[in-house]
């Protein structure tokens, strides 16, 4: 649920379990995403909280 996680300060998130308020997060460019990320990694499995392939290629290339 997204009324749970508090962007601005970064409270709850390493509690996030939700993927795609992640990625809602990242396209909107909030802080704090290393912390939830975190929770992700906490709360999912691997296949779950892997990016989507097009964010992830983008992601490999970048690295290059």
């Amino acid at each position: 649920m997204a009324s749970e996680w508090d962007w601005e300060s970064g409270e709850r998130l390493l509690g996030l379990d939700d993927p795609e308020e992640w990625d809602a997060a990242f396209e909107r460019g909030a802080d704090h995403l290393g912390t939830a990320v975190i929770g992700l990694a906490f709360q999912c499995s691997l296949a779950e909280a892997s990016p989507p392939p097009d964010r992830a290629g983008d992601a490999a290339a970048g690295s290059a």
